[in-house]
């Protein structure tokens, strides 16, 4: 799912996507500690077509 957000709101979106080759993180993310249950969301550069 595609997720877009600005000052003004955000809306969600189901897409396929056809990849043509692998991704590749352009950085590791940094380390990330989250209580039990809780949710996380790590947004992280990538490459890839």
């Amino acid at each position: 799912s595609c997720e877009i957000s600005n000052p003004l709101g955000k809306d969600t979106c189901e897409a396929l996507f056809r990849v043509k080759t692998p991704p590749k993180c352009q950085r590791e993310p940094d380390e990330q500690r989250v209580p039990l249950g809780e949710t996380l969301k790590v947004k992280i550069p990538i490459n890839g077509k």
